[in-house]
């Protein structure tokens, strides 16, 4: 059985150039619908060296780092509180709001 984290990521990178959206929970236990563009993201960020940004991912394998339309800023999304991706023409519910 595939990882369902595998999947929404995979999900994730489908939107490609095109606009997707992701419904989570936030940390503070707040819904949040966020609309993101991977191709919009900025090549070169501070802080986002290749091996800067190798850490983040060995430290947190959980979350996903998309750039957010609307504040035109990186934001992450932890993979483990997605409820919903809309991305590649396909809208998937992965997770139910316990």
């Amino acid at each position: 059985m595939e990882d369902i984290n595998a999947k929404i990521a995979a999900h994730i990178n489908a939107a490609g150039t095109k606009f997707g959206h992701v419904v989570f929970v936030k940390k503070d236990k707040t819904i949040r619908r966020l609309t993101f563009q991977l191709g919009a993201m900025p090549p070169r960020v501070k802080g986002t060296q290749p091996e800067i940004t190798a850490t983040r991912k060995a430290n947190n394998p959980d979350n996903k780092t998309v750039w957010c339309v609307k504040a035109r800023d990186f934001r992450s999304v932890n993979l483990n509180n997605v409820l919903t991706v809309k991305a590649g023409g396909v809208l998937t519910r992965y997770r139910e709001l316990k």
